[in-house]
């Protein structure tokens, strides 16, 4: 711990995370974006704004009312639950990575969570 080598690779994946849900979220048309700092990952629904470049991004121009708004109750419990059902367990919306993530554990979440867009999709949640 006293290296930093754990907050640094806790910190990697986190941005390698961000930029794979990004992606993904482009790939499946969704209005959705990931941003954060260090480990933590937020992703922010019904955004229209320009997608991220890098990893410095922060959406709605740092508006702390739009960036700090839940989604509604019953999108945040079908996000949870189709996760759950693809194998990942993780709070709708927001997390952490830490130091024993992998980058094979993000490709399982950003895989487990496109599912879970696909499922919201064909629900007509998103």
């Amino acid at each position: 711990v006293a290296t930093g080598e754990p907050t640094q690779i806790a910190n990697d994946m986190g941005a390698l995370l961000r930029h794979q849900l990004n992606e993904m979220f482009a790939r499946h048309t969704v209005d959705w974006v990931a941003y954060g700092d260090f480990s933590k990952f937020d992703i922010l629904t019904q955004y229209n704004g320009a997608r991220p470049d890098k990893d410095d991004f922060v959406p709605c121009a740092g508006d702390f009312e739009r960036l700090d708004a839940s989604p509604p109750p019953s999108l945040q419990h079908a996000f949870r639950m189709a996760l759950l059902l693809n194998g990942v367990d993780s709070p709708p919306f927001r997390g952490i990575t830490m130091a024993t993530h992998t980058e094979n554990d993000v490709q399982q979440t950003v895989e487990a969570m496109g599912k879970a867009v696909g499922m919201m999709r064909r629900e007509g949640m998103v």
